[in-house]
């Protein structure tokens, strides 16, 4: 059951004796937490395969604020290496960011421009890949819309993870997040979070 952030820290005794007992009320009583850090599950999507696009809905990122994404995809990608991409309102360009990864069967640390989407994954080759995902969606009301990413891609030839930071150039608010891939298709279950407000 998720805990509400307004919740008060746990008070009851921390030392029993004969003269101040800890008794079974005070264990059982309501224990309210506020300073809570954390998230709570907005939802899962079991997606099957074939899968091209999905869409978290009524959400809000000026309320929200932040936003986690973890999920484990098959991607197969056809024709080109496939990039997942996250997109606030469903937004398709003007991004920016870069990724850095390194993987086996090759001696090169790759870097690339990031325009069409937050970057969740990619396939680093043509070929089927096992994806584990997690990224971070700050979504700073009034400001840049900005991703923290990491994955790790099992595939037959190529297997590694990489390191993405991608922006959003816009202010304007959403109220839906995107993930789509470039090519091909992906199946599995991506989770969807949102940061539990904070009280001082």
């Amino acid at each position: 059951m998720a805990l509400s952030p307004s919740d008060n820290l746990i008070t009851h005794k921390k030392v029993s004796s004969e003269v101040s007992p800890v008794n079974c009320g005070d264990w059982n009583a309501n224990h309210d937490i506020k300073n809570l850090m954390g998230y709570i599950l907005i939802e899962e999507r079991v997606l099957p395969a074939g899968t091209t696009s999905t869409t978290f809905s009524g959400l809000d990122g000026d309320i929200d604020e932040e936003y986690l994404i973890e999920g484990n995809i098959d991607l197969i990608p056809v024709s080109a290496a496939s990039f997942v991409y996250l997109r606030p309102n469903g937004i398709s360009s003007g991004y920016k960011g870069s990724r850095y990864g390194s993987y086996s069967g090759t001696t090169a640390v790759g870097t690339a421009d990031i325009t069409a989407g937050l970057l969740l994954t990619f396939s680093p080759v043509v070929e089927a890949c096992y994806c584990c995902i997690n990224s971070v969606l700050k979504c700073n009301p009034g400001r840049y819309k900005l991703l923290h990413s990491r994955d790790t891609v099992y595939g037959a030839t190529r297997t590694g993870g990489s390191i993405s930071n991608s922006a959003l150039p816009s202010s304007e608010n959403f109220d839906n997040l995107v993930i789509v891939c470039s090519t091909g298709s992906f199946s599995g279950t991506i989770r969807l979070w949102k940061k539990i407000p904070v009280e001082v």
